[in-house]
């Protein structure tokens, strides 16, 4: 069994909590905006996320991330606004072609995680008068985040890693799982859209999508300890930015930065991992400005409803269609 580097996780989440820190600073000083400061810190975590490791590793996969990842939130944004039915067909396309065109590791990374900023900025649009706006500040964002993995990060002249034929095989295979499921997803949104007057159903595609990243042999048990897990966030996420904490910006955020750490040193433990993953989730909507207590129930029952469509969909292609040989890369 190889040995948790947890001094490595301790100093890649470090250095996370850094940059978010440093570039949540530098950009209030420019006097950008509450939205604009939010949309950033999504860019920047999104943007670690999809390139987090203790090794090693090119610049080009950090460039590769920050560009994919901030053209993916304004593109999202704008498209959502504008027309939302195309960007729940688009979100199902862009999943696919996570799973189909990686032909390195980190692509298949930086694929689903654009795809994730997508599906979020398409649910919380914004008009192209504001992208425009944004888009200068991500431009600024691509830089320093290159930067800082320059200045900060012990790279490697080597280059990125590729897939082998096994896992090219794999995301395959996946990339129907993921079709099906978003598909199942949006039906699903349609009808509780119809006849109820829910905020958040973007949550459920959204779970669907980061359950469906683990292996089909694990997915009923990934799933409901995912549930749980949410609904433990879920209540704790409410007590803390709604009744514990100040109604004071700055001090909710840098609360929202320690949690940020969390998820990022204890991504070697996967229960640890998303149960900070789902408290972020919350605390960044409550600091969008949707701090009611209904926020915790939509997100128990939509992370449930997403989980449930994950073991849906990946039982039925790994029964009926690739005969039990279903799962995904780490």
């Amino acid at each position: 069994m190889e040995k948790t580097d947890y001094k490595g996780f301790f100093i890649e989440a470090l250095k996370i909590f850094t940059f978010c820190v440093a570039l949540m600073v530098a950009f209030a000083l420019k006097g950008s905006s509450t939205k604009e400061l939010l949309l950033l810190l999504n860019m920047a975590v999104m943007s670690s996320s999809a390139t987090f490791s203790t090794k090693d590793e090119p610049l080009t996969i950090y460039l590769k991330a920050a560009v994919s990842i901030a053209f993916f939130s304004l593109l999202g944004g704008v498209i959502g606004f504008y027309f939302g039915i195309l960007a729940k067909l688009l979100i199902v396309i862009f999943a696919a072609i996570a799973h189909l065109v990686p032909k390195r590791t980190f692509d298949f990374k930086i694929l689903i995680n654009s795809c994730f900023v997508f599906l979020i900025f398409s649910s919380v649009p914004f008009d192209l008068k504001d992208a425009i706006s944004f888009s200068s500040d991500a431009a600024l964002f691509i830089m320093a985040f290159c930067l800082f993995h320059l200045f900060f990060t012990k790279l490697s002249n080597q280059n990125e890693t590729l897939l082998d034929n096994k896992e090219h095989e794999i995301l395959k295979k996946n990339a129907g799982v993921a079709v099906g499921a978003l598909s199942l997803c949006w039906i699903i949104v349609f009808f509780l859209k119809v006849r109820y007057n829910y905020n958040y159903l973007y949550w459920i595609p959204l779970t669907t999508l980061l359950v469906l990243q683990g292996s089909a042999s694990k997915i009923i048990k990934t799933s409901l300890k995912r549930i749980f897990l949410s609904t433990i966030a879920a209540i704790s996420s409410i007590y803390l930015f709604s009744y514990i904490l100040p109604n004071i910006f700055a001090l909710n955020i840098f609360v929202l930065f320690i949690i940020l750490f969390c998820m990022f040193f204890f991504r070697y433990s996967e229960n640890k991992r998303t149960l900070f993953i789902e408290i972020y989730v919350l605390g960044l909507t409550f600091l969008l400005g949707k701090q009611q207590g209904p926020v915790v129930f939509e997100r128990i029952l939509f992370t449930s409803i997403g989980a449930f469509v994950a073991i849906i969909a990946t039982l039925v292609f790994d029964r009926f269609i690739y005969k039990n040989n279903l799962s995904t890369p780490s």
